[in-house]
């Protein structure tokens, strides 16, 4: 089944209160797009897939092999979106559950990504498509984005999944 994420709702979920939707949720309004942001750090209990046409996960402090029940009921959700065939965008720990629940594994990186530069001292950045390079909010006069990183943990898919 296919949906249309400008006929029906993006669900938003932040995996933590302080970590909110940013300029997501500003271009999402920008366009008139109806949206509902959950917070799973706040154990909120609904029906969260019924008028929902795309989903974006945010990122937080957790692991997606945490056995606690918020991660049980987060990676049980995507597993929901995944048989609904609802488009998904999954952000930092948004992506880690989403591979998680699609039968691969998270694991410990090898380096671990943490602040703006990488071990060498090399900045992470960003790469801007032309679309990207005319925004407003970006206001850069090259062609990429610096960005922090935090990531301890990253996903890898297994090359012969059944599913």
């Amino acid at each position: 089944m296919q949906h249309n994420p400008i006929e029906k709702e993006i669900l938003i979920v932040k995996n933590i209160t302080r970590e909110g939707p940013g300029l997501l949720e500003d271009i999402i309004k920008e366009h008139g797009i109806k949206y509902t942001v959950v917070d799973l750090s706040q154990e909120q209990k609904k029906q969260y897939l019924e008028n929902c046409g795309a989903v974006i996960i945010l990122g937080g402090p957790d692991s997606a092999n945490d056995g606690n029940p918020k991660m049980k009921n987060e990676l049980a959700l995507i597993r929901n979106i995944l048989e609904a065939n609802i488009p998904y965008l999954g952000i930092c720990l948004g992506l880690q559950t989403f591979v998680k629940a699609a039968g691969g594994q998270v694991v410990k990186c090898q380096t671990k990504e943490v602040g703006f530069r990488d071990q060498n001292g090399t900045y992470f950045t960003v790469e801007l498509t032309e679309e990207g390079q005319r925004d407003a909010r970006v206001r850069k006069s090259d062609h990429s984005v610096n960005g922090f990183q935090r990531h301890g943990e990253t996903g890898r898919v297994t090359e012969n999944r059944k599913g």
